[in-house]
């Protein structure tokens, strides 16, 4: 590194590779700027993915990630009361929460908002599915709730096929270092 700093840009994946190609590196072999004893790489927050992290250290072992769906549903009133996660045994969904019991401030007074995520993307007829799934996991119905939105996001949450194992070292290589989800276990 030149003059002991190092720099960041959002090029710094590709800057990497040509880094790492070159191993080990010196000043025959790239530039100074990039040039370290260690390089540490991240997939960063999805739409990034850790598709570039994969082609960066072939040897990560990168596991295969999902996409997840969340709908967003104003509701009349709370239909739980409490700041609860539930997650469905039957997998029609991930998990929901009343997320305006969790924090107040995230629906209007005398407004509830509810989080629910699904695995995959969003198809037709599968809000409608989702309903059914939150009327029998609130308890209550939900045909006066309002669809606020529906955000999708790719690569969100790790496959973990098994044998999965729990954890992993970051080490994938000497000097090479390799941070993410996909080294320990996925989020709920």
């Amino acid at each position: 590194m030149a003059g002991g700093r190092a720099r960041r840009s959002a090029r710094g994946a590709l800057t990497a590779t040509a880094a790492m190609s070159s191993w080990p590196p010196g000043p025959s072999h790239c530039p100074a700027s990039i040039c370290t004893r260690s390089t540490i790489a991240s997939p960063g927050m999805p739409p990034h993915s850790v598709r570039p992290l994969a082609a960066l250290l072939p040897r990560a072992g990168v596991p295969a990630y999902r996409t997840v769906t969340t709908y967003y549903h104003v509701a009349p009133t709370s239909p739980l009361g409490e700041p609860t996660l539930l997650v469905d045994t039957r997998r029609r969904f991930l998990n929901t929460c009343v997320l305006s019991d969790v924090a107040p401030g995230h629906a209007p007074r005398g407004h509830a908002l509810v989080a629910t995520s699904v695995l995959g993307g969003d198809a037709e007829g599968r809000e409608r599915e989702v309903r059914g799934a939150l009327r029998e996991a609130y308890g209550t119905g939900t045909d006066g709730w309002d669809l606020l939105t529906v955000r999708t996001v790719a690569d969100a949450l790790l496959a973990m096929a098994p044998p999965q194992p729990l954890i992993r070292t970051s080490r994938v290589a000497p000097g090479r270092y390799a941070c993410g989800d996909h080294r320990a276990t996925g989020s709920v």
